[in-house]
């Protein structure tokens, strides 16, 4: 359960990014660069300072919900848009799990509360 609604969340980061990607008029590399940023960056730079292999590097699921997100939002973005007010609280409720699923990660290697609210942070608002 935990990763699907890690996925999810990744998915719902992703679409943000791709729609930005629209926004600033990129091609559909720089949508679909910019969705995996969005949606794994975060998640990956926490890895990095703990020192372990990063979980979007674990299952071609994570690199794949983005690319998913990307298509979608390539082909349908004037659909997807219409409905940014649903995506906009699903991305609030993504950045909230991402904060206490990177909290909990930093707390299980060790770190001390106040660095693991850090990476926590860090895992959020960078996504994923």
């Amino acid at each position: 359960m935990s990763q699907l609604l890690d996925l999810v969340g990744i998915f719902v980061f992703a679409l943000s990014g791709a729609l930005m990607g629209v926004r600033k008029r990129l091609d559909v590399v720089g949508m679909m660069v910019l969705a995996e940023m969005t949606a794994l960056g975060g998640g990956v730079v926490r890895d990095l300072i703990l020192n372990v292999r990063p979980t979007a590097f674990q299952s071609l699921g994570y690199v794949l919900v983005p690319v998913a997100a990307t298509a979608i939002v390539f082909f349908w973005h004037p659909h997807v848009a219409r409905v940014m007010p649903a995506i906009l609280v699903l991305d609030a409720a993504g950045l909230g799990l991402f904060c206490a699923v990177g909290t909990e990660k930093a707390l299980e290697y060790g770190l001390s509360p106040l660095h693991a609210a850090l990476l926590g942070v860090v895992t959020g608002v960078g996504g994923g």
